[in-house]
């Protein structure tokens, strides 16, 4: 079966809400807020909404892969270390196993 792919064309400086923001990170709206907060989202307010600038959502969404690519890579390495890499789960069968 064909491996189907979305395209979108929009203006580099395209500004989403905080709705559209946390629908594209696939977070919570409250969770997108905190990151603003913290600052690991960049954001404007003009008025009493936050804009957020496509380009930082990009941005974070790339730097949140990394660091999860980073950490399963390093687990993946400890599992090999410890000799357990290619196990079965503990308590448990495998998933395409029979009972």
């Amino acid at each position: 079966m064909p491996c189907l792919l979305r395209v979108a064309v929009v203006p580099v400086d395209q500004e989403l809400t905080t709705r559209e923001a946390a629908g594209l990170l696939g977070v919570s709206r409250s969770a997108l807020i905190k990151l603003l907060d913290d600052g690991e989202i960049g954001s404007s307010r003009p008025g009493s909404s936050r804009r957020i600038p496509l380009h930082e959502v990009v941005a974070y969404k790339r730097r949140r892969s990394h660091k999860r690519r980073t950490r399963l890579d390093e687990m993946t390495a400890d599992a090999v270390e410890a000799g357990i890499h290619g196990m079965p789960a503990p308590g448990g069968e495998g998933v395409d196993s029979e009972p």
